[in-house]
């Protein structure tokens, strides 16, 4: 998991992010967003050369109420997936060829995207 350059998960329900954070862990990604952060190189954004993955979550309990989630997550996909999902896609597409770092990349995200 760690050489994707996006790694969405689901949250149907609360305890679900216990699963989350498990599979983070199994897939050898940082748990935290601040040490994703702080493990970032200098540099363009690409976990070949080291990035971590930007792990973001959707569904009903990220929509609902995402802040117990928050250490754990860079960003939450709001309302629905089939329609947001090609959005980020998109916009991690233009971030890449421009060679924005993972800050410049989630600004990007969080400004570009609705949802």
């Amino acid at each position: 998991l760690n050489e994707f350059d996006l790694v969405g998960m689901s949250l149907a329900y609360e305890l679900g992010g216990c699963n989350c954070i498990q599979m983070m862990h199994v897939g050898r990604i940082p748990k935290t967003r601040q040490e994703r952060m702080a493990a970032e190189p200098d540099g363009p954004f690409d976990p070949l050369k080291g990035s971590a993955p930007l792990v973001f979550a959707g569904g009903p309990t990220a929509t609902s109420n995402p802040e117990p989630f928050s250490d754990f997550f860079d960003f939450f996909a709001l309302g629905d997936g089939e329609e947001c999902l090609p959005e980020i896609g998109h916009c991690l597409q233009r971030t890449k060829r421009e060679g924005l770092n993972r800050e410049e990349t989630l600004f990007r995200l969080a400004t570009e995207v609705q949802g």
